[in-house]
């Protein structure tokens, strides 16, 4: 089950399966964890890093600010990375106690819009000129809500081409603080962005959103890592207020495997029969797309919390129920459950994210496209998706539109039918590059039950 660079047939995979599946560290906790430990006062170690190109271009553009770390082949490129880099599964770097070392750096985000966002945010506490751009897509894909922000804190921030679009340089002598209001917001990035760099500026900060704060638990997994690294904040309800001269603390921090890699093999489970749990992995877990046991307990499935692992079994019989969720607070779990909804026993509804024509694609038409692949049938809504199931599943070649969690997602069917194409299969490597791997090593529990 290895992909070519173009295409990957996925065999059938037998189950019931019986599986446990070591996942690799949150791409979000990770992005966020190195940008702290960047800015603390001291040596912070971070353990079960992921290998996610997110990661990687964060450890490059942080590498560029003048971040000391183990140095790795390739630096010297800003568009693209050796495919051979991993980043070390543990990594001590020295923070720049909030003032970074390179007083001119170009940093490119590759495909990641959290790490363009981080960055630019951070740039702006150093003092030079710094230059951010990234991939094709990621010049698509919206800044304004950010650097209008801070612009307000006292950012000078300018546009090649469009406004509020990358690339984007950053002339930087620190924030002034003070108040800004963020309007609905496309991405709560821009919230975690603007609480991350805080703490430097001159005077307290004060974000205020109007309106709907999508992805809500992202901003709490970053309220959370900040607090772990010694920085708090005021909090009530969609108001946020940092004080200034406070600094983070270095940390030795474990990062827990990532939940929505995890969503997907607790899907496989649910379609292929069996259990597959995920060692390191709790319900108190930092990350939001854990509530994805939530949605298949009420699609049918059965979870349970063994010592050390959350473990998901497939109905029996393999029935699953539709289901009716807001997904406004975990948008990425859209796709996976959209899969599932095509072999479920009727409609199922998901709302509350109409942020998601923002993403890698216009991941609402790129699903619908994939669901109607396979014999579904969908309606786009102006917030959401209602996916009504195959009568008669058949395989399908799958456009991924270059959208890693599309990939990921669409594979899944192959627990049920055969046939099943995947274009583009290394558009994993934006956050699970060991994907296909895993997905095998999965495949191949479910031969060995069925000739044990």
């Amino acid at each position: 089950m290895q992909p070519r660079p173009d295409v990957l047939e996925l065999p059938r995979i037998a189950g019931p399966l019986n599986a446990r599946i070591h996942l690799p560290g949150s791409k979000s906790i990770a992005q966020r964890a190195l940008l702290l430990a960047a800015l603390a006062d001291g040596r912070s170690t971070l353990h079960n890093l992921s290998d996610a190109d997110d990661a990687r271009r964060m450890i490059d553009c942080l590498q560029r600010l003048g971040v000391a770390m183990p140095p790795w082949p390739g630096s010297e490129s800003t568009q693209s990375l050796p495919d051979d880099f991993a980043p070390p599964r543990s990594l001590t770097l020295s923070g720049c106690s909030g003032h970074w070392r390179a007083d001119e750096a170009d940093l490119h985000a590759g495909e990641s819009g959290a790490v363009a966002r981080f960055i630019a945010a951070a740039a702006c506490l150093g003092t030079g000129r710094y230059r951010v751009d990234g991939l094709p897509g990621l010049r698509a894909r919206p800044m304004q809500g950010l650097t209008d922000a801070l612009a307000e804190l006292g950012a000078m921030i300018g546009f090649d081409d469009a406004p509020g679009r990358l690339p984007l340089t950053i002339m930087a002598h620190g924030l002034r603080g003070g108040l800004v209001v963020l309007s609905a917001p496309d991405s709560s990035q821009f919230v975690s962005a603007l609480l991350m760099v805080a703490p430097f500026a001159r005077q307290d900060v004060f974000i205020a959103v109007e309106g709907p704060l999508r992805s809500r638990p992202y901003v709490d997994m970053t309220l959370r890592l900040m607090d772990s690294f010694g920085v708090s904040a005021v909090v009530d309800a969609n108001r946020f207020i940092v004080p200034a001269a406070q600094r983070y603390v270095a940390q030795t921090l474990t990062i827990e495997p990532d939940a929505s890699a995890a969503a997907c093999f607790f899907a496989l489970a649910a379609l292929s029969g069996g259990t597959i749990a995920t060692p390191g992995l709790t319900r108190d877990s930092l990350q939001g797309d854990i509530r994805m046991i939530d949605h298949l307990a009420a699609m049918g499935c059965t979870v349970s919390s063994e010592a050390d692992a959350l473990a998901v079994t497939g109905p029996v019989g393999g029935r699953l129920r539709g289901i009716d969720v807001d997904l406004s607070d975990t948008p990425d779990l859209t796709p996976v459950l959209a899969m599932l909804a095509v072999f479920a026993d009727g409609p199922s509804r998901f709302c509350g994210v109409p942020h998601l024509r923002l993403k890698e694609s216009n991941r609402l038409d790129s699903i619908a496209h994939g669901v109607r692949q396979f014999g579904g049938a969908v309606d786009v809504e102006d917030d959401g998706l209602v996916v009504r199931p195959a009568a008669r599943p058949a395989g399908a070649i799958i456009d991924t539109f270059d959208d890693h969690r599309l990939a990921m997602a669409f594979a899944l069917a192959s627990a049920r039918l055969d046939g099943v194409v995947i274009r583009n299969p290394t558009c994993v490597a934006k956050s699970f590059p060991g994907y296909w791997s895993a997905l095998r090593s999965c495949a191949d529990s479910g031969r060995s039950a069925a000739h044990s």
